[in-house]
């Protein structure tokens, strides 16, 4: 826990199990009914002697006031809600679900401030890239692979040294960015601002933005929205759950019928800008560090993504390292050389 840090008295059991995760520096908490209240610390599971029912994780909630009514709508309707908390200047994103027809819940701490995105360990050409006044940008990985951080270093770099308007359709807001000298910023939160992502994206154009951030990219009428933008004078940032730069692509095409897939090859050769993928791997003494790949798509990549040779995309990323390309395999064994981490490590 930061010396700085300090934390308010809690006012419930909700708040009691925030403090305890940063006391002990825990990334996330799990409530599932009938079970240990757990914690993840440094990437493992740890179990606590407290067992907890799927009925007194709702109490919680509701008595914390940590969902609201549409939040408690939604998982009605959809068996799964999404929300975010501030204690004590720290924020949470949690998600509220059911699991064997029990309420489970898992809450994951939010970076308490953006890291500079010279300080995270992308390469320079990241930087080059975000100048650029039109295109997608692409920050992939499974679930707490830190991508959240990572998108918040891009966002709040724009923020800060280029007079722009970003605006952001999020679910929920993870980090609140204020505006700066340079810029201006508009959040949205899906079910609070917006109903949706794609009901976001539709209206955004009309707003007079020039960076937009999606939150996730999860459906077709999104993607493709977010695919139009960004192919119109927009710089267009969102997420994806894959595992590699070149999964990105596959999974965006396979979202559209059949007959659209080639139009779909087409557009992303033509607009994307950036992929970065990534992952937190454990440190040697402690904590984690990250590890990225990052693909910047140059004439023949870009043509291999249009041509549907997409398995060809990892050997044309190692042929033009030199434009700042990085395989996941050679960003972890970089950090093994360094001794950051075990020599064992796989990914």
């Amino acid at each position: 826990m930061s010396k700085q840090l300090v934390l308010a008295e809690p006012k419930n059991m909700f708040e009691e199990f925030l403090k305890m995760m940063i006391e002990i520096g825990a990334s996330d908490l799990h409530l599932v009914h009938n079970n240990p209240v757990a914690f993840r610390v440094d990437k493992k599971i740890i179990k606590t002697p407290k067992f907890i029912k799927g009925n007194d994780i709702f109490k919680l909630l509701i008595e914390a006031k940590a969902i609201d009514d549409y939040q408690i709508n939604n998982f009605h309707e959809l068996k799964s809600a999404n929300f975010a908390v501030t204690y004590s200047g720290v924020r949470f994103r949690g998600n509220l679900s059911q699991a064997r027809g029990e309420y489970t819940l898992v809450l994951r701490r939010l970076s308490d401030k953006a890291i500079p995105i010279e300080k995270i360990g992308l390469p320079p050409q990241v930087i080059d890239t975000l100048k650029r006044d039109t295109g997608l940008i692409l920050v992939t990985g499974p679930t707490g692979s830190g991508k959240t951080t990572t998108l918040t270093s891009l966002i709040d770099y724009i923020n800060k040294n280029m007079g722009v308007h970003i605006a952001t359709a999020e679910d929920p807001i993870e980090f609140i960015h204020r505006a700066s000298d340079n810029s201006i910023i508009t959040q949205r939160e899906v079910g609070f601002d917006t109903p949706s992502f794609s009901a976001a994206l539709k209206d955004v154009l009309r707003r007079d933005p020039d960076v937009i951030l999606i939150g996730e990219m999860r459906e077709l009428e999104t993607i493709e929205n977010g695919i139009i933008a960004s192919s119109t004078g927009h710089i267009v940032l969102c997420t994806l759950h894959t595992n590699t730069c070149a999964d990105s692509i596959d999974r965006l095409v396979s979202v559209f019928p059949v007959m659209q897939q080639q139009n779909i090859r087409s557009q992303l050769s033509s607009n994307i800008r950036m992929i970065i993928n990534q992952r937190l791997i454990p440190k040697i003494g402690g904590g984690v560090v990250p590890a990225y790949e990052v693909l910047f798509p140059n004439k023949e990549i870009k043509k291999a993504i249009k041509e549907d040779r997409i398995e060809e995309i990892e050997g044309l990323m190692v042929k033009y390292k030199e434009d700042g390309n990085v395989l996941l395999r050679d960003a972890v064994q970089e950090l093994k050389d360094k001794g950051l981490v075990d020599t064992n490590v796989v990914y």
